[in-house]
């Protein structure tokens, strides 16, 4: 899908993307806080789980998205989410990929 088209800035290993799902589970607040600054060194997998929507969300825009989708993009990991019905629709096709 779109939002995660950030992640081509910084791609994963298999790997990394356990160590991120490792940590979101066992260590939410400090997988969350790893995820703040640059990505690099141990922190690199953590910032990316955490920023690449909103890098994806200016990616779509140079690429001329539209406003609408821009802002789902960049909203797609709000939790809990709004009411907004689109939003809830792509975090719905989100959980089931």
């Amino acid at each position: 899908m779109l939002h995660d088209v950030g992640k081509i800035l910084y791609p994963l290993s298999p790997i990394e993307r356990a160590i991120i799902v490792l940590g979101q589970r066992f260590f939410p607040r400090q997988a969350s806080a790893w995820g703040k600054g640059e990505p690099r060194g141990l922190r690199r997998p953590f910032v990316v789980a955490e920023r690449h929507a909103g890098w994806g969300a200016e990616l779509a825009a140079r690429a001329g998205a539209s406003e609408m989708t821009v802002n789902l993009i960049r909203r797609h990991q709000d939790f809990p989410a709004d009411s907004d019905p689109l939003l809830l629709a792509l975090q719905a096709a989100d959980d089931e990929n």
